[in-house]
């Protein structure tokens, strides 16, 4: 019957910050900051999740920002620490070097506006041997997909 540890985490970005008067809403779903919707990522569930996370390990998740400076979002989690004989070992994870022979030729297409994503997925999935195609929106999916029927599409859903 050990007493619980507390870790500590800090999270500490450089960016434009949160203003005062949005400080109090950044943990309600579907809620963005100014920040937020002018950059048009994310759809204001990140943090309520987060936050629901801590507060399952028995943790609290508090946030300091300024604006033009920066903001530093702090949370701890309480946990136990375990006995070298309740580690169990775990075989090591296989890396995937590639389709198992005789596979069919699966086509996959990739549509993201991003072009670092989508150069990301195309090198990770040809190179493990699937085809790969790419499109940049929803519109170019289709006619791709029109023609070639991928056996999968990975979207980016934004």
């Amino acid at each position: 019957n050990q007493q619980p540890t507390t870790i500590f985490f800090e999270i500490e970005d450089t960016g434009p910050g949160i203003a005062p008067s949005e400080i109090d809403s950044l943990f309600k779903a579907f809620t963005q900051t100014e920040t937020g919707r002018k950059s048009l990522e994310g759809t204001g569930l990140g943090l309520p999740i987060s936050q629901q996370f801590v507060q399952l390990m028995g943790g609290t998740i508090t946030v300091n920002s300024t604006l033009g400076k920066g903001t530093i979002f702090k949370f701890n989690i309480a946990i136990n620490l375990a006995q070298a004989s309740e580690i169990q070992t775990i075989q090591t994870p296989r890396q995937v070097i590639g389709l198992e022979p005789r596979q069919p030729d699966y086509r996959i297409l990739v549509v993201d506006d991003r072009l670092e994503s989508r150069l990301l997925l195309l090198r990770l999935l040809t190179s493990i041997g699937f085809c790969v195609r790419e499109a940049t929106n929803g519109q170019e999916a289709i006619d791709v997909w029109s023609s070639w029927e991928p056996h999968l599409i990975w979207m980016d859903m934004r």
